[in-house]
């Protein structure tokens, strides 16, 4: 009797060490980041020296947790041409869309660079705002994004513009409010001083 005791108790500890197992092997493989671009809205400055970025990605971490630092991009043009740029928050973004000027309506909560963690395999949408100098009204290569994490990780998503699609891409007409001249130049003068 202690004997068959015994043996059913190593059977339910073997099949409970077991059940473990699929984690384990997640803590052996690597993070992964993957993603899709959404949207993506190009825009030139006035003096058309710097070009304004906006995209709209869902990524997933994959395999474990991805602490999120800074995120960064990288387009090359076809001539070969790279221009890298940081994410950023801009207080106040407006875009001259053929000679209407639009105000970007998205939180900060909705900003990928704002996030702290990428929770493993949660997909997470959001935007990335980038300034790059130079004029990129150009044909694209590929655009690279660089997520770096706290400890100095470096994870990439790269898309080559072959894969895009731009019918495929979005236009979300909801995060954009359109502003009267008079707006737009109010808010000219205050950022631009």
């Amino acid at each position: 009797m202690k004997e068959r005791i015994a043996l059913v108790t190593f059977i339910l500890a073997l099949i409970g060490a077991l059940s473990w197992t699929p984690e384990l092997v997640n803590i052996f493989k690597p993070i992964e980041i993957k993603g899709k671009m959404i949207s993506r809205y190009i825009n030139l400055t006035e003096n058309k020296d710097t070009t304004m970025i906006i995209y709209k990605l869902a990524i997933i971490a994959l395999n474990r947790p991805f602490n999120l630092e800074t995120v960064e991009c990288e387009i090359e043009d076809a001539n070969g041409n790279k221009f890298k740029a940081q994410a950023r928050n801009n207080r106040i973004t407006v875009f001259n869309h053929e000679g209407k000027f639009y105000k970007l309506a998205v939180s900060g909560s909705e900003m990928i660079n704002n996030i702290a963690q990428l929770p493993v395999n949660e997909s997470k949408a959001g935007y990335l705002i980038f300034h790059f100098s130079g004029n990129l009204n150009t044909k694209y290569e590929k655009t690279t994004f660089r997520f770096r994490s706290f400890s100095g990780l470096v994870k990439e998503i790269i898309f080559k513009e072959d894969d895009i699609k731009s019918e495929q891409l979005f236009f979300d007409e909801t995060i954009w409010q359109q502003l009267k001249k008079e707006e737009f130049e109010e808010i000219y003068s205050k950022y631009n001083k």
